[in-house]
């Protein structure tokens, strides 16, 4: 089954169909990698893939279990409000991000029930490649 090699890998034996084999060698090539190097590194984006999934579908669960409330959304427009008030309109794109002062965030995501405060962790914590 797994046969060590000297540095430390792990010799795997896998069969694959000829026209898979053929776009591995492609593109391994084209990107400047060994087939092994292309191979381990698409099972890694693909385990963290599967990761980032179940991070969302979990947080997709726990909003429906505990939806939020007309006080929390009223809460998220006013911050909404107030964070859109500070983009210039000249500013405003894709690629901006915007600092919020950590005193509003405080106070704003101090009013959340304890399992929003967690579910907003997670969230921030995913999309900083956290997670």
């Amino acid at each position: 089954m797994n046969h060590p090699t000297r540095n430390g890998a792990a010799k795997v034996a896998i069969s694959l169909p000829r026209d898979l084999a053929v776009l591995v060698d492609r593109k391994s090539k084209a990107l400047g990698l060994t087939r092994s190097a292309y191979i381990a590194r698409a099972v890694r984006e693909s385990i963290a893939a599967e990761a980032r999934a179940r991070v969302v579908r979990a947080y997709v669960s726990a909003y429906r279990a505990h939806p939020e409330t007309a006080s929390e959304e009223s809460i998220a427009h006013a911050a909404a409000a107030e964070t859109l008030a500070l983009i210039e309109p000249q500013d405003s794109n894709l690629d901006t991000i915007l600092t919020v002062p950590k005193r509003r965030l405080e106070e704003r995501i101090g009013l959340l029930p304890d399992e929003k405060v967690r579910a907003v962790d997670d969230a921030i914590r995913f999309a900083l490649g956290l997670a």
